[in-house]
């Protein structure tokens, strides 16, 4: 919480800023149900079907672990096979 009111209107517009049209992308699902970045700058869209800022390298990492059997470390404990029909 934050009880000054100078540095809440701050936090404020600097979360404006970060989320505004020109500043940030729109992460959405083509009709493939691939990712698709969509950023607008000065008024014109660009769209991309790779995470933007990320390299091949780093892209061909984040696909390789994306392949190791993880999901039930992710989970917590008490939290039974979700996805799992009962």
């Amino acid at each position: 919480m934050i009880d000054s009111l100078t540095i809440a209107g701050q936090v404020g517009e600097f979360m404006d800023d970060g989320v505004a049209p020109d500043s940030a992308f729109r992460v959405t699902l083509d009709s493939n149900d691939n990712l698709v970045w969509t950023a607008e700058t000065d008024g014109v869209k660009a769209e991309s079907d790779t995470d933007p800022g990320t390299s091949l390298w780093q892209r061909f990492i984040i696909d390789l672990t994306g392949l190791l059997p993880i999901e039930k470390q992710l989970l917590p404990a008490h939290v039974p096979n979700i996805g799992t029909p009962e």
